[in-house]
């Protein structure tokens, strides 16, 4: 079964090659980016800390987590609210027309 949640990140080139760019900084040791913003600058230095048999397992942990809480999502969508109040509205409703229609019925003879 083909889940759409497969991958954290969409298939697109631009996040591809991306990540094509950081796998291939991690090897040489050489994280540079074109924009220093700082996140991008935490991340490179968590990516230097963490040995590359970790980063697969870590992605595997988080992508097995990501399809539970969507499972659950979905669980908690499905739900049917309680609707005993319409239930007892039209049932009165029903018992009031054929009540009303008993009274005329008997008002016409």
């Amino acid at each position: 079964m083909n889940n759409k949640f497969d991958d954290i990140l969409p298939n697109n080139s631009e996040n591809n090659n991306r990540l094509q760019e950081l796998n291939d900084a991690l090897h040489r040791d050489d994280l540079s980016f074109e924009n220093e913003h700082d996140f991008e600058q935490d991340a490179a230095e968590g990516l230097k800390q963490i040995k590359e048999e970790d980063i697969t397992s870590h992605v595997t942990a988080l992508n097995k987590g990501l399809k539970e809480k969507l499972k659950k999502q979905k669980k908690q969508q499905r739900k049917i609210p309680d609707q005993t109040m319409v239930y007892i509205t039209i049932i009165t409703l029903l018992i009031l027309v054929v009540v009303a229609y008993v009274v005329i019925k008997k008002a016409m003879q």
